[in-house]
């Protein structure tokens, strides 16, 4: 398995955040200040006052300091070292397993250091740091979203079934190699300037979650495990057919891991054959053209790099995206109920700062 892996701090977006991950690597991992930045900015704008990005790890790290640097402080009890003259060969640290968290600082990771690790490493993040995995094959993408936690105490948690969606997608989306293709750049809206997306596979990130968050009526357990009197069922109520020839082998439109993915390929497919509206063409919320006795409801479509195309509406673009959509580890996501989906003209109200 090859994972790219970047670690980002969230100044732009500056609010905090919290996640956990289970991530098996056997791959370098770079510093993120020597790739383009995704979202969150970037290691030069963190501070000291960073919190720490803390990895529990089940195998050795082996960390290779390309330039001069400081130490990186660890609660390990294993001492720690680098190299902090000019080095005539690549200085190397090494950090044995062990039971005790290894904590590094963000603001104090060397520049241009690559960490190499195998096995299963625990990671948590803290404000103003992410953690940025994306493996690079489809297998990779289906193995790291069944691990994705989606309840607490036993209840589906809205936020942590946002965090799965925009992070399966991304990852699926990437391997699909629409991380190499640049955003939605239009002269009434441009994802990167607006949200520092870097590439469409980021956007189309963010847009996953608000079409799942309207499809479902906000993440709802009643959507997300059964189906409404069309035949559509689950996260982002996928028709038995679609899911059929979509889905992966032996899944269930009513798990939300496995619609999320069906979703993901029905999207690529719909991309890769221009089928209209970026690929979302399937989804009323977004395709405005369906004029059906249900899905003429919508008027506006719920992403705002389209316009709708009904004719009381005609041109009307659709709502901004909400935080929370593009980076659910930090804003709350709200109840349906209190919000519903712009999809007639509406904005989405004011994100709320998880813990604010």
């Amino acid at each position: 398995m090859s994972v790219l892996f970047a670690l980002m701090s969230s100044t732009v977006l500056g609010a905090e955040a919290s996640a956990s991950q289970n991530i098996e690597a056997a791959t370098p991992v770079r510093a993120a200040d020597s790739v383009p930045d995704r979202r969150l900015g970037s290691l030069e704008s963190t501070t000291t006052s960073t919190p720490p990005v803390v990895a529990t790890v089940s195998t050795s790290i082996t960390t290779t300091t390309l330039v001069p640097s400081t130490t990186v402080p660890s609660t390990t009890s294993a001492p720690v070292t680098t190299n902090t003259t000019t080095p005539t060969t690549t200085p190397t640290t090494t950090i044995p397993a062990g039971p005790t968290p290894l904590e590094i600082e963000a603001a104090r990771l060397p520049r241009d250091v690559v960490v190499e690790f195998a096995g299963v490493v625990s990671f948590s993040f803290g404000a103003s740091a992410q953690f940025d995995a994306t493996p690079v094959t489809r297998e990779d993408c289906i193995r790291q979203a069944k691990t994705s936690p989606l309840k607490i105490d036993g209840l589906y948690d809205r936020n942590l079934i946002a965090q799965m969606t925009h992070r399966t997608f991304d990852c699926l989306t990437s391997a699909a190699g629409l991380d190499t293709v640049a955003p939605t750049a239009l002269r009434r809206w441009n994802g990167a300037a607006k949200w520092g997306f870097g590439s469409l596979a980021d956007q189309v990130s963010a847009e996953a979650v608000v079409v799942a968050y309207c499809e479902s009526k906000g993440f709802s357990p009643s959507a997300l495990t059964g189906s409404n009197g069309f035949g559509y069922a689950g996260l982002f109520q996928m028709g038995s057919t679609e899911m059929a020839r979509f889905g992966e082998p032996g899944s269930s439109r009513f798990d939300p891991v496995d619609n999320a993915v069906g979703a993901a390929n029905y999207f690529i497919y719909q991309y890769r054959n221009r089928a209209g509206w970026g690929g979302w063409s399937p989804w009323a919320v977004v395709n405005t053209n369906f004029d059906d006795e249900v899905n003429n409801q919508v008027k506006v479509p719920v992403l705002p790099r389209f316009t709708s195309t009904d004719p009381e509406f005609r041109g009307r673009p659709g709502p901004e995206l909400p935080a929370w959509a593009v980076d659910p580890w930090s804003w709350f996501v709200p109840h349906y109920n209190g919000t519903g989906c712009p999809f007639n003209g509406g904005r989405w109200p004011g994100a709320s700062a998880l813990g604010g």
